[in-house]
């Protein structure tokens, strides 16, 4: 399936939560502030109903309409294609290497009920990515370096700083999967 490039960070936070089960907008505020998610992202709760219209619109999540101590609650959950959307984010959230950085917190987050062999395997996949970028990295540096760029000591810092933080995401990575490994 094909993302939807105009669903947002702040969308795939509550057709996550939606995942775990129906819920109202108040239950979702509480599940985003009881779990932290404003510490990784900006989801005020003023905007939580406006984002379950437009996911609803969008035909990601649909609501019933529930009487609950005597007042009518509309209750939200995730339709088929809701599911498929957001399982084909995470996806993408937790392997590709270039774009938003959140996209990877928000991914990982959402993958409460996945198995530690699927996560570990897309874990797998975003270590290839970043050794290619490293590699393409080192080997566009070395050009730079044999044509003799001017004002050589700065423009390096540009290519040494990145090639460094793939290389500790990466080691971070693979420490991580050993970690799920012993705890299996």
């Amino acid at each position: 399936m094909k993302i939807n490039q105009k669903t947002s960070q702040k969308e795939y936070i509550i057709l996550g939560l939606l995942q775990e089960g129906p819920a109202h907008g108040y239950d979702l505020e509480a599940k985003i502030k009881d779990r932290g998610i404003r510490n990784w992202t900006a989801i005020g709760f003023s905007s939580i109903y406006h984002l379950l219209k437009k996911l609803e619109g969008a035909r990601f999540i649909d609501h019933e309409q529930r009487i609950v101590n005597g007042k009518a609650q509309q209750v939200f959950h995730l339709t088929d294609t809701g599911h498929a959307e957001l399982n084909s984010w995470i996806e993408t959230g937790l392997t590709r290497t270039r774009g938003n950085r959140g996209d990877f917190s928000v991914a990982i987050s959402n993958t409460v009920d996945w198995s530690a062999n699927k996560i570990q395997g897309l874990l797998r996949q975003r270590i290839a990515n970043l050794e290619d970028d490293y590699s393409n990295l080192q080997m566009t540096r070395a050009e730079k370096l044999r044509t003799g760029m001017p004002n050589l000591p700065a423009i390096m810092i540009l290519f040494d700083k990145p090639l460094a933080q793939i290389r500790a995401e990466i080691d971070f990575f693979n420490q991580y999967i050993n970690k799920f490994n012993r705890s299996e």
